[in-house]
């Protein structure tokens, strides 16, 4: 798919990996609505956005992805606004495992809905990218439930692809960033002193080398239920899997 010209929606937007993606894809000659629950962050991202790249390319809504209605809406908006949408990234998560039905609801139930939402309103041709983590490749004692979280957004997204391109033409891939320069981080409390300085000697991506793998699982036609996995310490590499789906 060639992005210049295309309508994007990316959820997460307004910060961390997800602003990443808004600008490469804008980058790219995309028209991009940022999706996002904070409006002072998603305002700024399409003030500063507007400013360089033009503000009939970019537009905040903003949208809990946990809520389904306003989700809904958000896509509404969007199609209203420009006609259609040719790329969804789910995107949007948080990390609070103190409160696990609302990592649960926005990181794996946004990301379905968002699926969901984005195989009933797009066309043939488009393509969906939701983004786990490598967390979501492995078990991760430091945070049980966001790890599971992300466990099933890969396991969703390679089970719906093969239905998705054969009913609708729709491909569907997954990114897996590695530890990546964002506010987001482990919950700290629950390691030891060594443990904390073990973590932080862990090197950080910069959120572009992330927004690079989106781009790559948009751009290559070929890429149907892949997992892509992008981690400073190991590169770029898709993951391969035993099972077949």
């Amino acid at each position: 798919m060639k992005i210049s010209g295309c309508i994007a929606l990316v959820t997460g937007g307004a910060s961390g990996i997800g602003r990443g993606i808004c600008e490469l894809l804008l980058q790219n000659g995309a028209k991009v609505a940022v999706i996002d629950v904070n409006d002072e962050r998603g305002k700024e991202v399409e003030k500063t956005f507007g400013e360089k790249y033009g503000t009939g390319c970019i537009k905040f809504i903003r949208c809990d992805v946990s809520v389904e209605k306003d989700l809904k809406e958000a896509f509404s908006q969007v199609i209203s606004l420009w006609g259609q949408i040719d790329i969804v990234c789910n995107n949007a998560a948080v990390l609070d495992e103190d409160n696990w039905n609302k990592t649960l609801n926005i990181n794996l139930g946004g990301v379905i809905h968002g699926t969901l939402l984005g195989l009933e309103q797009m066309k043939s041709g488009s393509v969906i990218v939701n983004t786990s983590s490598t967390a979501g490749l492995s078990a991760w004692k430091l945070a049980p439930v966001y790890c599971a979280t992300k466990n099933g957004i890969v396991a969703f997204s390679r089970s719906i692809a093969n239905e998705a391109i054969r009913d609708k033409g729709i491909r569907v891939n997954c990114i897996c960033p590695g530890r990546t320069d964002t506010e987001m981080d482990f919950p700290r409390h629950r390691l030891t002193k060594e443990e904390i300085e073990a973590q932080d000697s862990l090197p950080k991506q910069p959120v572009a080398e992330v927004a690079k793998g989106v781009v790559e699982l948009i751009e290559d036609d070929t890429k149907i239920g892949e997992v892509l996995v992008v981690c400073m310490v190991d590169g770029t590499k898709y993951k391969q899997f035993t099972n077949k789906v």
